[in-house]
């Protein structure tokens, strides 16, 4: 079921929409609140499209049923080009941003210039990933991110779900981020996984961030790991001209981790 103010599509069954160029889809200085679940929620199954979300105000969703701000997922074999850019994300329950290409569709995905609070509710602010054969290719760029207990921008793919047929290209940069002093989660966190017995295929930049990680967990600024075992992604990432705060010395707190314990990181 669809519970939005705004939905196009429905999971697995329904196109949301189509049209691309002068004939792509616009949803610009709206705002949104009270949501049942998501404040705007897209499927599509086939066929190519666009979309473009931009200076609108999306938050306050319902504190018990509430969920994302915007959920979009690429399904089937459909393409998609999405721009989220210049609005502001607040008190939206799950995630403020959540994009996921699955099966073997196409995302190519632009995040810009938002603001995202938590607000007085909130778990995450930016997921992207991808799973199957899909490819999800993402700027997620000049974002001021504050106030969150889990994680302010994850990047990768759908857990222990990921072959050889898909790709993730990811460049991350130019954020700003604050996290809560109750973060259970890195401040940016790119999660490289892989079905099991394929080799995904992962290629990201994390540039000139700035980042305050306030954690009284132990989270790291920025994490880049393979968390699954008998999994084996083979990633490329540069991580580079980063600023990283770490305010909780005691917590043994780490600025910037790299690693590759699964697959092959270069």
């Amino acid at each position: 079921m669809t519970e939005a103010p705004i939905a196009f599509g429905t999971s697995s069954t329904e196109n949301g929409l189509l049209g691309t160029g002068g004939d792509a889809s616009v949803i610009d200085k709206v705002q949104i609140s009270g949501a049942v679940e998501h404040g705007i929620e897209l499927y599509n199954q086939s066929g190519a499209f666009g979309l473009t979300i931009s200076n609108s105000t999306i938050g306050s969703n319902n504190t018990t049923t509430g969920s994302d701000g915007v959920l979009i997922e690429t399904q089937g074999t459909s393409t998609g080009t999405i721009n989220i850019n210049n609005n502001t994300f607040s008190s939206n329950k799950s995630q403020a941003i959540q994009v996921a290409a699955i099966d073997s569709s196409t995302a190519n995905l632009t995040i810009n210039g938002n603001t995202i609070t938590r607000g007085t509710q909130g778990n995450e602010g930016i997921v992207v990933s991808n799973g199957f054969n899909a490819d999800l290719v993402t700027s997620i760029t000049n974002n001021t991110i504050s106030g969150f207990g889990g994680v302010s921008i994850f990047a990768g793919q759908t857990p222990g779900n990921a072959n050889s047929g898909s790709l993730l290209y990811a460049t991350i940069s130019g954020n700003q981020i604050t996290t809560s002093n109750t973060a259970s989660n890195h401040a940016i966190l790119a999660s490289l996984t892989s079905t099991s017995g394929q080799t995904s295929l992962a290629r990201l930049v994390i540039n000139n961030n700035t980042v305050t990680q306030n954690s009284n967990a132990g989270m790291a600024g920025i994490f880049v790991g393979t968390p699954d075992s008998l999994r084996t992604p083979d990633f490329h990432v540069a991580v580079t001209n980063n600023h990283v705060d770490v305010t909780n010395n005691a917590a043994g707190l780490r600025g910037i981790v790299v690693q590759a314990s699964r697959g092959t990181g270069h």
